[in-house]
């Protein structure tokens, strides 16, 4: 016997319910909008292959979009050493099937971010390339952060200042969802751990920068 979910509940990976934290309320897209049209910037967390996460994404870009047209549309999806081809797609120069194979789009792209994508294009917004370059993370998360050392300058450039700029409580948070109490006395796990924490904040600090960039310049 299948039990029916509270009305309130989302069914289906299409569905997400939005609640408020504060007041516990129920919120519509429209009505998140409203509550953040004020800020400078918007974070909008996902499970990559949730429909869900992507559907209310292109829902609130929508929304912000009455309130707020001047608009930027940063995405993890994309690494920073992409924003030409990304670019030149957005001026119309290339086609989608050429900006997809050049910009190294995920493969979920077409049914999870496209929509977002092309609400920028068809609007005329930018959107940045946000992410670090995936082979220079790899690196660091397999060699560790002396990686960086040496990088040539043509790649470094796209590097934030800070690449491993951190807090204990962040560290302490990533440990815990990656391993748990498990192997914590492990030193080769410990560096293993470290070189992958490592590559994650190169991808934080990364696309923090990118962020913080765009919102001086716009």
């Amino acid at each position: 016997m299948i039990t029916p979910a509270p009305a309130a509940y989302p069914e289906t990976l299409y569905d997400s319910l939005i609640v408020d934290s504060a007041g516990g309320q129920a919120l519509t897209p429209a009505a998140l909008a409203r509550d953040l049209a004020a800020a400078d910037v918007v974070v909008i967390g996902e499970y990559h292959g949730h429909q869900a996460s992507h559907l209310l994404q292109s829902r609130v870009q929508a929304q912000l979009y009455r309130l707020r047209p001047a608009q930027v549309l940063t995405m993890e999806q994309f690494t920073v050493d992409y924003q030409q081809e990304l670019d030149r797609y957005l001026r119309g120069e290339t086609g989608e099937t050429e900006m997809i194979e050049d910009a190294g789009a995920w493969a979920n792209y077409r049914g999870s971010y496209r929509p977002l994508v092309e609400f920028s294009r068809s609007h005329q917004l930018p959107v940045i390339a946000a992410n670090a370059p995936a082979n220079i993370v790899r690196c660091v998360g397999r060699r560790g952060p002396d990686y960086l050392d040496g990088l040539a300058e043509d790649m470094r450039r796209y590097l934030p200042d800070s690449p491993f700029l951190d807090t204990p409580a962040y560290r302490a948070k990533f440990v815990e969802a990656i391993t748990g109490s498990h192997s914590s006395g492990d030193p080769t796990m410990s560096e293993r751990m470290n070189n992958s924490y490592k590559a994650q904040l190169l991808r934080d600090n990364t696309m923090a920068s990118r962020i913080l960039t765009t919102r001086q310049q716009n």
